[in-house]
């Protein structure tokens, strides 16, 4: 059985080609996906313009923006 991490947990995450560390910053239970959605802060100041396009292009990951283009 998996257990959620909680708020102020490192964690190392990954997509299909990199590695990085994130802390959690927000847990939110969704009933509708059944599932824990986390949000983290990447440890890093920056990623390179390859971790990026990796993270954008892996299926597994879903990119949602912070602010609304409004």
């Amino acid at each position: 059985m998996r257990v959620a991490p909680k708020v102020g947990d490192d964690l190392e995450l990954s997509t299909r080609t990199d590695a990085f560390h994130a802390t959690v910053k927000r847990l939110d239970w969704h009933d509708d996906k059944s599932r824990f959605v986390v949000t983290c802060h990447c440890a890093q100041r920056s990623m390179t313009q390859e971790e990026y396009d990796g993270l954008g292009a892996d299926p597994d990951w879903t990119m949602r923006p912070l602010v609304s283009g409004n």
